[in-house]
């Protein structure tokens, strides 16, 4: 199995934007297809983290002017964010 690039998540900056874009931590889990618990961990627990989800994360948390980069809530130190849609599974 290959290795995951993983990053530590900046739980209280991750924590802030969600909330600025009014959501609560799991409403935010769900809206990305995550167990509502996950946030919580992400946020509170700050554990390594896939950079994939990370940049899910941030994808979702970014809005029209206002773009979040993987360094802005995590300690990875480039931007790994590519300008594609993350990819979601099929429903």
């Amino acid at each position: 199995m290959p290795p995951v690039a993983t990053a530590k998540p900046n739980g209280p900056k991750i924590a802030e934007l969600i909330e600025r874009r009014g959501y609560s931590l799991s409403g935010f889990g769900r809206s990305l297809g995550r167990h509502p618990q996950t946030m919580w961990n992400i946020v509170r627990k700050e554990p390594d983290t896939s950079v994939a989800f990370l940049n899910q994360i941030a994808h979702a948390l970014s809005s029209p002017g206002s773009r979040v980069r993987l360094r802005d809530i995590s300690d990875a130190g480039g931007d790994e964010q590519s300008d594609a849609e993350p990819e979601v599974p099929a429903a």
